[in-house]
């Protein structure tokens, strides 16, 4: 009897102390946390429609245009070795024409003209020319508007296309009085060449950088009158600050690569002094412009800029894809697949706070308490974890502290399930069960014989059992078992 109270109150205890663990203490600041939390992802989410709706209404707006200097840089067989006269400057103007196409890309036609500029002078040689270039293009240009919030003021771009280049290279040979400068290997420029009989009475003379011969007729290489138009290849980089909602500055450089190798007259075709190399002549052009929408009617006051945005689609917006519009759903953050009810919520239809799509036991009984996986806590679930989380954090804490095991000794084990017992009583009280020869040299059989027949009957069983439940019996719950089942077999 005594361990039967002992028992009933080591559950009693047990349900206790897991009625005390399990208790949750909602945290009001926790809570508040997590709804701004839930609330700050909706409204960036929003916030996301907006802005896709504001690029949207950007790349519908008519053609700007665009105009603005620019600086040329020569690369090809001539090249400068010293700094260009800064009275004949390597400048150009830029016109441009945009129409997008979507939010990222848009296209461009460009049309740049100036002079193309290259003075070189060495002991080998003395070349020079200034070009006047007509380039046009169309250019597929990308603007990361893709990665980029429409509020930025400074957004970059990136293009490439195709062109057509007209030149018409000229050559400073001659003085202003018509007679041709002759370069001394002192470095200076006379009027008379170094080899000439005359030399001693040349004189120095200065060099006006007016480019009056054209390099074409000269006809120097034997080549003839070369082509002086050429496809290039344009890629273009830079920025635009947007200024207003119709005006924005840019600057940026477009390299050129052109397919012919005559801008500068010279060539691989060339001999000599004059023998180029087999690279074809390209140029960059570094500009900066302002550029204006003239065409997009101005809007009204009243409209503002929220005429762009679909409010309609904020409305509709549902982030889960659970079906409930963003708006009114409680539970924007609802798995994918998961049943949800007219708020939003997912579907929890045993009402056990674990929603179907977690819950193990979808079924449970109403009023059971529940884990975290939906299933029901029942006593014998109660007192395992009970006796497991105890020993668990006693036994970590000995790891630690093993002075501790005097003061906290390891819990009991599980009282052994008496159940079978009771059932076993019952069996032997129905007088069907048949004496069982006691088993030579075994002593726990030879104690259970009473009245020491060589036999164990069901009346001696039953006194064992009766013992044991009364805390009165020597044996273990497993050694009465073993007794129990060696008389139950056939």
């Amino acid at each position: 009897m005594l361990k039967k109270i002992s028992f009933i109150l080591f559950v009693l205890m047990a349900v206790c102390s897991y009625g005390y663990s399990q208790t949750v203490v909602v945290d009001p600041m926790a809570q508040s946390k997590e709804t701004q939390k839930i609330e700050k992802k909706r409204l960036e989410l929003i916030q996301k429609h907006v802005d896709d709706s504001l690029r949207k209404a950007d790349w519908v707006r008519k053609p700007t245009i665009g105009i603005g200097p620019g600086i040329f840089h020569f690369f090809g067989d001539v090249n400068h070795n010293k700094s260009v006269n800064p009275m004949i400057p390597s400048y150009g103007f830029g016109l441009n024409v945009s129409q997008n196409l979507n939010p990222s890309f848009r296209v461009d036609f460009d049309f740049v003209m100036g002079s193309l500029v290259a003075n070189e002078r060495s002991a080998e040689r003395s070349l020079n020319f200034k070009s006047r270039v007509i380039n046009g293009s169309v250019q597929a240009t990308y603007n990361f508007a893709g990665m980029l919030k429409p509020d930025k003021i400074l957004n970059p771009y990136i293009s490439v296309g195709v062109g057509i280049l007209n030149f018409d290279s000229k050559g400073d040979i001659n003085a202003a009085n018509g007679l041709p400068y002759y370069y001394w290997s002192d470095g200076s420029i006379r009027n008379v060449a170094q080899t000439s009989p005359l030399a001693e009475t040349a004189v120095n003379v200065d060099r006006d950088y007016k480019y009056e011969t054209d390099l074409r007729q000269q006809n120097l290489d034997g080549i003839g009158k070369y082509s002086q138009v050429a496809l290039t290849i344009p890629v273009s980089f830079g920025f635009e600050f947007i200024v207003t909602e119709r005006m924005k500055l840019k600057l940026g450089s477009t390299y050129y690569y052109s397919f012919t190798d005559n801008i500068d007259n010279v060539s691989s075709s060339g001999s000599g002094v004059r023998k180029g190399n087999n690279s074809k002549d390209s140029y960059l052009f570094t500009s900066f412009g302002i550029h204006y929408d003239f065409f997009t009617p101005k809007k009204k006051i009243s409209e503002g800029i929220y005429e762009a945005i679909s409010f309609a689609g904020v409305v509709e917006f549902d982030s889960d894809r659970d079906g409930i519009p963003e708006d009114i759903d409680k539970c924007p953050d609802t798995p994918k697949g998961a049943a949800v009810d007219k708020t939003g919520c997912p579907v929890d239809t045993d009402a056990d706070g674990i929603p179907d799509y977690a819950d193990l036991e979808p079924a449970t009984a109403a009023g059971m308490k529940v884990d975290a996986e939906g299933k029901a806590i029942t006593d014998d679930v109660i007192t395992k974890t009970y006796v497991d989380t105890t020993g668990t954090i006693r036994a970590k804490m000995f790891e630690i502290f093993p002075d501790m095991r005097k003061i906290y000794p390891l819990p009991p084990p599980p009282p052994p399930d008496t159940k079978d017992l009771k059932a076993v009583i019952k069996r032997l009280e129905s007088g069907q069960v048949n004496d069982k020869a006691v088993i030579a040299g075994n002593t726990n059989m030879e104690q259970v014989d009473l009245n020491k027949d060589k036999k164990i009957s069901d009346v001696e069983v039953h006194k064992l059992i009766e013992d044991f439940l009364d805390n009165k019996s020597k044996f273990t719950f497993d050694e009465v078992h073993e007794i129990i089942k060696y008389l139950f077999e056939q």
